[in-house]
């Protein structure tokens, strides 16, 4: 994994923990939408 990547990914976690605390929701519920959204789009684009 290149230092962009897993930069990347820290600010993800930041974003993700900052949403958890705006939506006052836990993780698992934000993750879980995060990965719909995910296969969404990826079907999207196949």
């Amino acid at each position: 994994m290149s230092k962009v990547e897993s930069g990347k990914k820290r600010l993800f976690i930041e974003d993700f923990i900052r949403l958890c605390e705006l939506y006052n929701k836990p993780p698992e519920y934000l993750y879980s939408v995060f990965s719909k959204l995910r296969i969404k789009n990826s079907k999207r684009s196949a």
